[in-house]
């Protein structure tokens, strides 16, 4: 696992708060409002803004965002861009576009020159990309630990974990990482050893824990009371199984009362789970 360097520190900060639009602006207009700023324009081939750009100009778009991606270490992969795109326009409930992202990408395939940018766009049909039970919407640095955060039936907590020590400031593909290695530093074995380790994790002290965040610089104090804290109430108010959380909830409501009885958790995130849980990982009941 490599961590962040002070200079990739400073480049977060200045992208804190940025979303995908956003960054698109920045890349494609200067930071003013560039007119292709959804991307539909690339990801939509039904849509009115399909027709606003030749095929010669979708292919630069999506060369010159994955070029951006190469050149420098970018938390705006195309990857991240498409996922970001998926959940904009999940949020604005319209399922249409996002069941147009794999068939648009495939018919663009064609005319795509570029190997690098061929086996990128390649990669979203391998991973199923329209199939959110089989895709791993939380992603890590490393593929081993991307498949244990995002396996919520082995190891649902580290779905809430994980959203819950991400930071503006801090990049995601470490932050999600964290519930992994906690457990891993903490009980010195994988979570596929030990796949009721919530139990175990609880058993750790407040000051263990905080000890691990900062002997391996995984985030500040706070964080790490936050860490533990959460891991409490899963122990000791749902039976240890922070699927309990989704499992009885009949209504988008219920869930989001649940999820905000959990220590330190706000709406803004108690939305973004409940959104995963229904669209990606078909988890709920309603």
């Amino acid at each position: 696992m490599s961590y962040l360097t002070c200079s990739f520190v400073l480049e977060l900060n200045a992208m804190e708060l940025k979303n995908y639009q956003q960054y698109l602006d920045d890349l494609f207009n200067e930071g003013r409002l560039w007119r292709h700023r959804t991307l539909r324009t690339v990801l939509d081939e039904d849509s009115t803004e399909w027709k606003a750009t030749t095929i010669k100009q979708k292919i630069e778009i999506l060369t010159k965002i994955y070029n951006a991606e190469t050149e420098t270490l970018n938390y705006f992969t195309l990857y991240n861009i498409i996922r970001d795109y998926r959940v904009f326009y999940l949020e604005e409930k319209k399922c249409h576009v996002v069941d147009r992202i794999l068939p648009t990408l495939n018919y663009l395939l064609q005319f795509i020159k570029d190997k690098e940018l061929k086996n990128e766009i390649n990669y979203f049909q391998d991973c199923n990309f329209n199939n959110p039970r089989d895709k791993y919407i939380l992603k890590t640095f490393d593929p081993v630990i991307t498949m244990f955060i995002n396996d919520i039936k082995v190891s649902p907590h580290f779905l809430i974990l994980a959203i819950m020590m991400e930071h503006p400031q801090l990049y995601e593909l470490k932050t999600n990482a964290i519930p992994f290695y906690v457990t891993k530093f903490a009980l010195s074995h994988l979570p596929k050893e030990a796949p009721h380790s919530i139990q175990q994790l609880a058993k750790i002290s407040q000051d263990k824990i905080v000890e691990i965040f900062e002997t391996e610089n995984l985030h500040d104090r706070d964080y790490a009371l936050r860490f533990y804290h959460i891991v409490q109430y899963i122990n000791n108010h749902l039976d240890g199984e922070a699927s309990n959380i989704w499992k009885h909830a009949h209504s988008e409501n219920e869930l989001l009362e649940n999820l905000l009885l959990l220590s330190y958790m706000y709406k803004d995130k108690a939305k973004k789970i409940a959104l995963y849980l229904k669209h990606f990982y078909k988890a709920t009941k309603y």
